[in-house]
């Protein structure tokens, strides 16, 4: 059991530590490849001789098992600038085994990561996941140089890069579902679209540029899952010029924009998740409508103003039920069953009651399935008087949650005073209520 449990863990001193219990467990660590397939190395620029060394035992013992290699910097100031040609001998020996390859995490700089080219001799390489996150270049430009080589086709399924050019990385795209990077070119985001046509889940740090040097449309048929921290004129930019008729979570910051909006239209994508943080809600409601499909979504600190989120609210309302026979398409989130609400500044908390479903519906009508809301509010003790939950919606939300329907309302204020608000913002209203002697008219 004890060995079972090291399986597909990143190795740090423990077999060294294992072998000198007693011989039998000393034999039984040696003759088990599985203890030696997943190892980390640190480079260290007084221990390159030993580094090599237990680099080369690893390989070793671990048989023709799949490797999980992680490479990175020891923290020394020597390592700050090159050369690196200590090291090298390690990387060839590396090369060696490239056809084992099954995980690979490179933190390191870029100027070092180009020596993992892979062997063009060895047998058909098997990398399924690959990370890159080069260091001593975050302040500067991003690399043209990085991995891989045209001698050897790497075909992960998953990709995470940060600090380096699209082109930079030498491998065959065409494999690859799964894809987390720092920062594209909107160019590059395109490139990468039409070269992994069986990406499936897209996160990106930042879109870069107010052009792009094509306009033409990019239609992918697999991507379901996309996530984008950017600016609004790239983000709207490269939305102007993707079709995604498979996209069913989209995560993002700084937005909406029209261009999303557009995009949805255009894909007429199922999709059932939106996120949406730190942004402007202009436009909210009539992007929220362009999303049929929604079952989801969750906000976080956005920048609204009162009359934005009190329609919003409203909305919701109205809309809750429709006849049975409609069509969805022309609803307002038919099939929203979840909504979460973070940093949320303010809500007209007398229409949220009829956002679920009422106890009895009428014959021919169809109700939202809402059936989970989460808010997370931020309201001070000096600020009850005029954001506490009215007196007559408190005992309406009360009875929702007897009903069996998941409602929290959670009271986040931090404050360096000692008086502090209760974490339950619904009893909290309740009780505020009870000390003024004010019940439900």
């Amino acid at each position: 059991m004890i060995f079972e449990a090291r399986e597909n863990a990143w190795t740090s001193q423990s077999e060294r530590t294992v072998t000198v219990v007693c011989n039998a467990w000393r034999n039984i660590t040696l003759a088990t490849p599985q203890l030696w397939n997943s190892f980390t190395i640190r480079l260290h620029p007084l221990k390159p001789a030993s580094i090599q060394n237990l680099t080369e035992t690893y390989l070793k013992r671990s048989g023709t098992l799949p490797l999980a290699i992680q490479i990175e910097m020891h923290r020394n100031e020597e390592l700050s600038k090159p050369p690196y040609a200590m090291f090298y001998p390690i990387f060839d020996r590396l090369n060696a085994h490239s056809h084992r390859w099954d995980t690979l995490v490179l933190r390191i700089p870029f100027s070092l990561s180009t020596r993992l080219t892979g062997s063009p001799s060895s047998a058909a390489p098997r990398l399924d996941s690959l990370t890159i996150r080069t260091t001593g270049s975050s302040s500067g430009p991003r690399s043209s140089v990085g991995f891989g080589s045209h001698q050897t086709q790497f075909r992960p399924s998953e990709v995470t890069m940060s600090g380096l050019y699209l082109k930079a990385i030498q491998i065959d795209w065409s494999h690859v579902k799964e894809v987390d990077v720092e920062s594209l070119s909107i160019d590059e985001c395109l490139q990468l679209l039409c070269q992994a046509p069986l990406l499936k889940e897209f996160s990106i740090g930042n879109i870069l540029g107010d052009s792009a040097s094509t306009q033409l449309q990019v239609t992918h048929h697999s991507l379901q899952t996309w996530s984008s921290t950017s600016f609004e004129t790239p983000f709207s930019l490269l939305c102007d010029q993707l079709i995604l008729p498979k996209l069913e979570n989209l995560t993002i910051s700084d937005g909406p924009s029209d261009a999303l909006e557009r995009l949805l239209k255009r894909s007429s994508c199922p999709l059932v998740y939106f996120g949406l943080c730190d942004s402007d809600t202009s436009g909210l409601i009539s992007l929220l409508r362009a999303m049929p499909h929604l079952k989801h979504f969750c906000f976080e600190d956005l920048v609204s103003s009162d009359d934005e989120i009190t329609s919003l609210c409203a909305l919701l309302a109205s809309t809750a039920t429709f006849p049975a026979d409609s069509d969805e398409s022309t609803l307002f989130l038919p099939r929203l069953e979840t909504v979460e609400y973070y940093k949320c500044p303010t809500l007209l908390w007398a229409t949220v009651p009829s956002w679920f479903p009422p106890t009895e519906t009428q014959p021919g009508m169809r109700h939202r399935p809402l059936s989970d809301i989460y808010i997370d509010v931020r309201i001070s003790p000096s600020e009850m008087e005029d954001k506490a939950i009215d007196t007559n919606t408190v005992p309406k939300l009360l009875d929702l949650i007897d009903r069996g329907f998941i409602l929290k309302v959670d009271n986040y204020y931090n404050s360096d005073r000692k008086e502090k608000p209760e974490v339950n913002f619904i009893e909290a209203s309740r009780r505020y209520h009870d000390r003024r002697g004010v019940g439900p008219s």
